[in-house]
């Protein structure tokens, strides 16, 4: 009896890529001298800022670190209300950071407000029932049958030609 070879599926081909040597995403962006320099102050910030998140973790939720320059550090902050409560942990930060291995001469907190992510939700024009429009056209009828010019009637008649156009 012969043998046959099975075909190769699709999910086979891509295992055998995957064993295939990888560029990190890493080393594609050190590949640019520009991008390059950027990294190991990125690497600095992003490590000083989970540092902070372990000294003060409930300050560090929605704060984070802008900057460390001249052993200067400065934090980003959302609110007026978020830096005064900061500031006042000020010292034990510090204190927690030079602990740390981190040298720090000052703490500079910077209010950043962001902006809105998401757009305000367009309002949507509600649209009443053709009952809904003969009571209240009814209802008006019966308030201008009174012979007296209410200010209901009138905002009913701007309802009812609002609705109707």
């Amino acid at each position: 009896m012969q043998e046959r070879s099975l075909p190769r599926l699709p999910f086979l081909r891509e295992q055998n890529r995957a064993k295939a040597p990888q560029k990190k995403a890493a080393d594609f962006l050190l590949m640019n001298e520009r991008i390059a320099g950027l990294i190991p102050n990125a690497s600095r910030l992003i490590a000083l800022q989970k540092t902070c998140e372990n000294i003060l973790p409930n300050h560090f939720a929605h704060s984070e670190v802008s900057g460390l320059d001249k052993d200067r550090l400065t934090i980003s902050v959302p609110s007026q209300a978020m830096a005064a409560k900061l500031r006042q942990r000020l010292p034990e930060l510090q204190s927690g950071l030079e602990h740390a291995g981190w040298t720090v001469e000052g703490i500079r907190v910077k209010v950043k407000i962001r902006a809105k992510t998401r757009a305000a939700p367009t309002p949507q024009k509600r649209v009443l029932s053709p009952h809904a429009l003969s009571e209240l056209d009814r209802l008006k009828t019966r308030l201008e049958d009174k012979g007296t010019k209410s200010p209901l009637a009138d905002a009913i008649d701007g309802t009812l030609k609002h609705h109707l156009t």
